[in-house]
């Protein structure tokens, strides 16, 4: 699939932001709140991780007590 840009694409970017108007320490503050969000992210990504390992720890026990309670189910069902 390609994109068609238009030829004036171009020239509507830079009269939107001239690289003059873009001051270095905006763009510092910019990268570092970028950076910042990127830490978040990550942060929140560790989490969730740690959440899914909890779930599937909780999932499994229950799959044991429910898997033990069939097994003495079974067992004290007289058999025909």
């Amino acid at each position: 699939m390609k994109i068609r840009r238009s030829k004036n694409s171009q020239k509507t970017l830079e009269k939107e932001i001239p690289a003059s108007i873009a001051a270095p320490g905006t763009v510092d503050k910019i990268i570092k709140a970028l950076s910042g969000l990127e830490s978040d992210i990550d942060s929140l990504n560790e989490n969730l991780s740690d959440m899914k390992k909890q779930l599937n720890q909780k999932a499994q026990k229950e799959i044991d007590k429910l898997r033990e309670q069939v097994i003495q189910w079974q067992q004290k069902r007289p058999r025909s």
